[in-house]
């Protein structure tokens, strides 16, 4: 769980609503990017990124993906199959965990199934069936990384690939076709 050093009550929050749904949680120190300078800012391409948006970075889009890539660091450091990544700013669904394993049953070799989106158009189903359902969608990009889950393997293979900012990160982790990663979505 990525949490910012100054969200305690988002913390205390997230630990209640993970011990309902019967499951363990780690903290991930969050970056808070204001509080980052933006000379010390590490592995951006600011051209590349003006280019693409038409602005530069914002502090907070810096901060949250740097929190995701150690969020990667700690699934990868966990030793861990499996992991679920989460931003502070949702509750854990009891349901989620066996979502994921259903998902994994029918799909294993996936890296990441997203399990939060803003937008949902074109959803192609791949598998699965109710809350165990996955798939693509044809219509992009869906915005949010507020909570996936993510193989080591898939771990392992985007914390190499985006180690360099240049999108914000809910449109770099969906870019499966740039990545090489596995990624499905639920609906």
């Amino acid at each position: 769980m990525i949490n910012l050093d100054r969200s305690t009550e988002r913390w205390q929050d997230i630990e209640v609503s993970a011990a309902d749904a019967g499951v363990e949680v780690t903290r991930v120190p969050g970056v808070d990017g204001a509080a980052v300078p933006v000379n010390d800012w590490l592995d951006v391409d600011h051209r590349r990124f003006a280019r693409s948006h038409g602005r530069t970075i914002l502090p907070g889009e810096y901060g949250c993906y740097r929190s995701h890539l150690a969020a990667l660091q700690a699934v990868i450091a966990s030793g861990e199959p499996v992991a679920v990544i989460c931003e502070d700013d949702i509750t854990v669904k009891p349901e989620a965990p066996a979502a994921v394993t259903a998902v994994l049953g029918h799909r294993p070799d996936l890296h990441v199934l997203k399990l939060a989106n803003h937008r949902i158009r074109g959803f192609v189903s791949h598998g699965g069936d109710g809350l165990a359902s996955y798939g693509r969608c044809i219509h992009g990009p869906q915005g949010s990384a507020a909570c996936y889950a993510v193989t080591r393997e898939g771990a392992t293979l985007l914390l190499s690939a985006l180690q360099t900012m240049w999108l914000p990160w809910d449109i770099a982790l969906e870019r499966g076709w740039d990545t090489g990663a596995r990624i499905y979505t639920t609906p």
